[in-house]
C-alpha cells in the first residue's frame, strides 16, 4: 500500500509539473530540459513557470504559440536561442513589444506575429538570421515599423505584411540574401512608400496589392524576380523607380493604379518570361519598358497614348490584346504574335505601327474601334483563326488586307455602320471553318471581294449576308455580282 501512494504522488506532482506548458494536457512528458509536446504560454503566469522550469532549454524542439490577454512582457524568454517549430505571437491585447526574444537566432518553422493591439514595432528580434518557413505580420493595428528584422538573413518560405492600418514604411531588410517563396504587402491602409530591399536570391513572387495610401515604391535592389511581379490595386500609387530588377520569370502586372506618373523603376527589364499585364490612364508611351525584347507569354496594353518604346520587341509568345491606344508606333519592329491579335476601344485610324506584322496564330479580332481601315497591316498573309470585326463606327473598307490569303475558321462582319465595301479581301481563297456571317452593316453595299472565294469552293457552307444594304443582303444577291 506505500508503494501504491508513493506512485500516486510522483504522478501528481508530475501532472501539476507540466499542465501549462502543453497543448495535450493528458501527456506526461519526461523530466528533462525541455518539454515533449508544442508548447502553449496562455498567461503571463505561464511565461514565468516555463523560464523557472526550461531555462536550460535554449534549443526548442516543438512549436511555441504565445496568446493571451493579460501578457505583457517576453523578457522572461531570453534563454531561447533555437526554435525548431512554429513560433506564434498573436492575439495579445496588452503585449507592448517582443523584448525578451533577442537571443533568439533560428525558426525552422514559421513565425507568426498577429493580431496584437499594442505591439509598434518588432525590437525584440535583432537577433534573428533564419527563419525557414512563411513570416506573416498581420493585423497590428499599432505597428509602425518593421525596425528588429534588421539582421534576418534567410526567409526561405516567403513574407507576407497586410492588414497593419498603422505602417507607413517598409525599408531596409539590409541583411537579407534569400527569400525561396513569396514576399507579400498588401492591404496595409496607411503605407505611404516601400524603398530599398536589397534582396541577392529572390526565387519567388513580389506582390504589393491594395495599399491605399501607398505613393512610391523605390529602390528595389534584386536583379531577378524568379517568379511574378504584381502591382495591383495600389490606388494612389504615383511612382515606381531605381529599380535594378532585368528579368521577371513569371507575369508582370499593374493595374488599379490609373495617377501613376513615374514608372522609370521598369527600365532595366529585359525579359518578361510570362505575361505582361499593363493598365494606366492615358500614359504617353511605353518608354519605360524600352530595353524588353522578350515577353514569352499573353501582352496586355490599355490605356496608353502610343507604343513607342517597344521597339526591341519581335515576338510575342501569346495573345496581343490593346484597349483604348492612340497610336500602334512602337510595334514597328513586330514579326510575329504566337496567339491572337485581339484591338477594342482604340482610336487610331489604321494599323500603321504593324507594318512588319507577317505571322498571327490565333483570331485577328477588332472591335468597338475608330479604325477606318487596315492601312499598314501589310504583310498578314494568313489568320489561323477567326476574323472578327464588330461594332467599329468609322471602318469604311477592308483596305490593307490584300495580302490575305488564308483564314483559318471563321469570318464574322457585323455592325459596322459606315462600312461601305469588302474590298481589301480580294485575294482571300480559302476559308476553312464553319461560317461567313456578314451581317448588320447597314451601308454595305460590295461585297464582290469575297467573288474569287466564293468560285473556288473552299468555304464553308454556311454563308450568311443579312441586314447589309442592297448588293449584299444575301447570298444570291452577291453570288449575282461575281463573274
Amino acid at each position: 500500500m506505500k508503494y501504491f501512494y508513493q506512485i500516486i504522488s510522483i504522478t501528481i506532482f508530475s501532472f501539476i509539473l507540466f499542465s501549462c506548458s502543453d497543448d495535450d494536457d493528458s501527456t506526461v512528458p519526461p523530466i528533462s530540459d525541455c518539454p515533449s509536446g508544442n508548447i502553449f504560454l496562455k498567461t503571463q503566469a505561464d511565461i514565468e513557470n516555463f523560464k523557472t522550469k526550461y531555462e536550460n532549454c535554449t534549443i526548442l524542439n516543438n512549436d511555441l504559440k504565445i496568446s493571451g490577454n493579460d501578457i505583457t512582457s517576453l523578457q522572461s524568454l531570453s534563454f531561447l536561442k533555437e526554435i525548431h517549430g512554429d513560433l506564434e505571437i498573436d492575439s495579445n491585447a496588452k503585449l507592448t513589444d517582443l523584448k525578451g526574444l533577442e537571443n533568439l537566432k533560428i525558426i525552422t518553422g514559421e513565425l507568426d506575429i498577429s493580431d496584437n493591439a499594442l505591439i509598434e514595432n518588432l525590437e525584440g528580434l535583432n537577433g534573428l538570421l533564419i527563419v525557414d518557413d512563411l513570416i506573416t505580420i498581420a493585423q497590428n493595428p499599432k505597428l509602425e515599423n518593421l525596425n528588429g528584422l534588421d539582421n534576418l538573413n534567410a526567409a526561405t518560405g516567403g513574407i507576407s505584411i497586410e492588414y497593419n492600418n498603422n505602417l507607413s514604411q517598409i525599408s531596409g531588410f539590409p541583411s537579407i540574401e534569400t527569400i525561396d517563396d513569396f514576399f507579400n504587402i498588401s492591404f496595409n491602409n496607411n503605407l505611404t512608400n516601400i524603398q530599398n530591399i536589397d534582396i541577392s536570391n529572390f526565387d519567388g513572387d513580389f506582390i504589393v496589392n491594395s495599399n491605399d495610401n501607398l505613393g512610391e515604391i523605390s529602390g528595389i535592389k534584386f536583379k531577378q524576380i524568379y517568379g511574378d511581379l504584381i502591382i495591383i490595386d495600389n490606388q494612389n500609387l504615383e511612382a515606381i523607380k531605381n529599380m535594378n530588377v532585368e528579368i521577371i520569370g513569371g507575369v508582370l502586372n499593374l493595374y488599379g493604379s490609373l495617377d501613376i506618373t513615374d514608372l522609370s523603376g521598369f527600365e532595366n527589364i529585359t525579359s518578361i518570361q510570362d505575361n505582361l499585364n499593363i493598365t494606366l490612364k492615358n500614359f504617353e508611351n511605353i518608354q519605360f519598358l524600352k530595353n524588353l525584347n522578350n515577353i514569352g507569354g499573353l501582352l496586355i496594353l490599355e490605356g496608353f497614348q502610343s507604343l513607342d518604346g517597344l521597339q526591341n520587341l519581335t515576338f510575342i509568345d501569346g495573345d496581343l490584346i490593346l484597349d483604348t491606344i492612340d497610336s500602334f508606333q512602337g510595334l514597328n519592329n513586330l514579326t510575329s504574335i504566337n496567339g491572337s491579335l485581339l484591338i477594342s476601344d482604340c482610336t487610331t485610324q489604321d494599323m500603321s505601327g504593324f507594318e512588319n506584322l507577317e505571322t498571327i496564330n490565333g483570331d485577328l479580332s477588332i472591335e468597338e474601334s475608330n479604325l477606318s481601315n487596315f492601312n499598314g497591316l501589310d504583310k498578314l498573309g494568313s489568320i489561323p483563326g477567326d476574323l472578327d470585326l464588330q461594332l467599329n463606327p468609322n471602318l469604311t473598307s477592308l483596305d490593307g488586307l490584300e495580302t490575305l490569303t488564308s483564314i483559318g475558321t471563321n469570318i464574322l462582319i457585323s455592325s459596322n455602320d459606315n462600312l461601305m465595301s469588302l474590298d481589301g479581301l480580294n485575294n482571300l481563297n480559302n476559308v476553312s471553318g464553319s461560317y461567313i456571317f456578314v451581317a448588320n452593316n447597314s451601308k454595305l453595299s460590295m461585297c464582290n471581294a469575297l467573288c474569287d472565294l466564293l468560285n473556288s469552293g473552299t468555304h464553308p457552307d454556311d454563308l450568311t449576308f443579312d441586314h447589309n444594304a442592297t448588293g449584299c443582303d444575301s447570298k444570291a444577291e452577291l453570288e449575282a455580282t461575281c463573274p
